[in-house]
């Protein structure tokens, strides 16, 4: 019992040491942020720097951040979201720091946040949105104005903002898109500027898939890139944010079709293939589909001709012959695919 009465009070003295710490660092922020309103230049950017590691010491001595009090988590936020903006407005936002000033102001959002601390992280999440439009991350300036979008209590002016920023976007990778294509129709011999002209039509629908302009643009531009490999990796110099870019060079199986005949009783198609992928690949006919403009499918036939079995790694089968039933529609595209215990391998050319 003696012993029992002693870790009490041992564990209660523990608990005060560890609140009057907390409280102390809390009021040495305090003491640093009241200071700080009334400073100016370089003094001033020194208190809020103060206050503001005085109140992350105090809350990172809480294991469990939802018991850190309104006042310090009001605060925290405050002085956390100067150090951003400062940092955001005098180097660049690639830095460390801010995407760890996210985590922490997100880590302590709550309903008791003041709204208007809410508004002001929005509006830095516009901020760092506007850094990563002007270096290209357009997947990341989406992100930031989305999570803007939901922690604003206001969200008109950063909707508005996203939709203006995606606008522009698009309008830019058309304009891209029809500048590459005139060069890549002018240049018969090259091919470069014709597949550059695809990705960034592909890119600009990603983002505007009910865009007709585009669309157009882009079904001319497919129509005449059928017959050669759309090898993004190999003409993109200047790639967007790893996402979005995986979204656009989606087949790591590349096939080309100088070749679509529809005749009689069926469709022949000259087609070549090349393995990008991590595996080797099986050319049966059975793996080779044509799909019509009414999305039904046709498997190619028996009597297909494919010099190769496998298709190693890095490897092409050039000139296959490819025979398919007479589609009830006109032929959209031709789809390669290949399903294994390990995955499944899939690609498409699509024509128009």
């Amino acid at each position: 019992m003696h012993k029992v009465f002693h870790l009490v009070i041992g564990l209660s003295v523990l608990t005060l040491l560890v609140s009057c710490t907390t409280g102390s660092l809390e009021s040495r922020g305090n003491k640093a942020y009241n200071k700080s309103k009334n400073a100016v230049g370089d003094e001033k950017r020194r208190l809020e720097k103060e206050a503001y590691t005085y109140y992350w010491k105090a809350v990172k001595k809480h294991d469990n951040y939802g018991s850190v009090k309104t006042s310090l988590r009001n605060r925290f936020i405050e002085t956390t979201l100067i150090r951003g903006n400062l940092i955001l407005s005098e180097a660049t936002s690639t830095m460390d720091a801010l995407d760890l000033f996210v985590q922490d102001v997100d880590s302590l959002m709550s309903p008791d946040v003041k709204p208007e601390l809410k508004q002001k992280y929005a509006e830095f999440l516009s901020a760092l949105a506007d850094s990563s439009h002007a270096r290209g991350k357009i997947y990341l300036t989406t992100l930031w104005l989305d999570k803007a979008i939901e922690i604003a209590g206001d969200p008109s002016k950063f909707k508005e903002q996203k939709k203006t920023t995606i606008k522009n976007f698009v309008n830019g990778k058309y304009e891209l898109a029809q500048m590459q294509y005139d060069a890549g129709i002018e240049d018969k011999e090259s091919t470069e500027e014709l597949i550059r002209a695809e990705f960034n039509a592909k890119l600009a629908l990603h983002f505007d898939p009910d865009n007709e302009e585009l669309q157009e643009l882009y079904s001319k531009i497919l129509q005449k890139n059928a017959g050669t490999y759309s090898a993004y990796d190999a003409v993109i110099e200047e790639k967007p944010d790893t996402n979005i870019y995986n979204k656009i060079n989606e087949y790591d199986v590349l096939l080309a079709c100088p070749m679509v005949k529809k005749r009689g009783g069926g469709v022949t198609i000259k087609a070549s293939i090349y393995n990008y992928s991590y595996n080797p690949l099986r050319l049966w006919p059975k793996n080779f589909f044509i799909e019509d403009s009414n999305g039904k499918r046709y498997q190619a036939r028996k009597n297909s001709k494919i010099d190769k079995e496998i298709l190693d790694q890095e490897h092409e089968c050039k000139d296959m012959i490819l025979y398919f039933s007479a589609p009830s529609g006109k032929v959209k595209k031709l789809v390669y695919e290949y399903k294994t215990e390990f995955g499944k391998h899939y690609s498409e050319k699509v024509f128009f």
